[in-house]
């Protein structure tokens, strides 16, 4: 929910929402575009290199591809002192379409049928230092997938990895471990609702022990013509005294303003 509200709605304006477009983002974005792609990543880093993944021919292979991504978080960094979140998270989910399609593109499988598996070593710890660089700026709007992200790759959100990874931008090789889902899809939910729909008797008896729990409903209420009508003041309490026989009971003389003290 807050990453669906900071990307739909310009930080200090007005936005719309429905249940409709949250799913269809979730899904689209969080699920399929950034979880998918550290599926797929750690799928094809357990089948072809045991997890282990040496960073030493990025730049000879792709370095045109590194720079882009490079380019990607600059951009995307640029916008947070602005306070124009939704466009840093636009631009920061950009990095994760640009390497799905780089994975369509380049087609790892067919480099290890190939024999390639220098490059194919290359692509996919690019892949693993984009996703882990991502992170740090991701920490800022989604801290815990964020933090599930980076230990993928046995990392930290910290500040000397932020300085260490994402602003010096620093080549890793890694060994990568499998994590828990970052994400859900939305249909499940959806599922869940229409469960709890098709059992009225659940619904009613829901309804029935809320309605136990509620509190009692309280009567003297002021009308709103009423309320208009109250005058608020903000006091200095100057000094406050029992009174004899009561423990509960202060005297207080307050100061609002009036050139004189008023007795409560």
């Amino acid at each position: 929910l807050r990453y669906f509200l900071l990307r739909e709605v310009p930080f200090g304006q007005d936005g719309d929402f429905s249940k409709k477009a949250l799913i269809e983002r979730i899904n689209a974005n969080l699920n399929n575009d950034l979880g998918n792609l550290l599926n797929r990543l750690l799928g094809m880093a357990k089948k072809y290199f045991n997890y282990s993944l040496k960073s030493t021919k990025i730049t000879a292979y792709y370095s045109k591809e590194l720079e882009k991504v490079h380019q990607i978080l600059d951009n995307a960094n640029s916008f947070v002192p602005k306070m124009q979140l939704h466009k840093a998270l636009e631009e920061l989910f950009n990095i994760y379409d640009f390497l799905n399609k780089l994975i369509a593109k380049e087609e790892p499988w067919v480099l290890h049928k190939n024999n390639e598996s220098e490059k194919l070593e290359a692509l996919l710890s690019l892949i693993a230092n984009a996703l882990l660089q991502s992170s740090f700026l991701l920490y800022a709007f989604m801290p815990k997938s964020a933090m599930k992200l980076a230990s993928a790759f046995r990392a930290e959100i910290t500040p000397n990895n932020y300085e260490r990874f994402f602003k010096a931008k620093k080549l890793q090789d890694m060994v990568l471990q499998d994590t828990e889902p970052l994400f859900s899809k939305m249909e499940k939910i959806e599922k869940a609702e229409k469960a709890g729909e098709a059992s009225p008797e659940k619904n009613e008896k829901e309804k029935k022990d809320a309605k136990e729990k509620a509190p009692p409903k309280q009567e003297n209420y002021i009308s709103i013509e009423d309320f208009k009508k109250v005058e608020i003041k903000v006091g200095f309490i100057k000094e406050a005294q029992r009174i004899e026989k009561s423990n509960k009971l202060l005297r207080l003389k307050v100061d609002l303003g009036e050139n004189r003290l008023r007795q409560i």
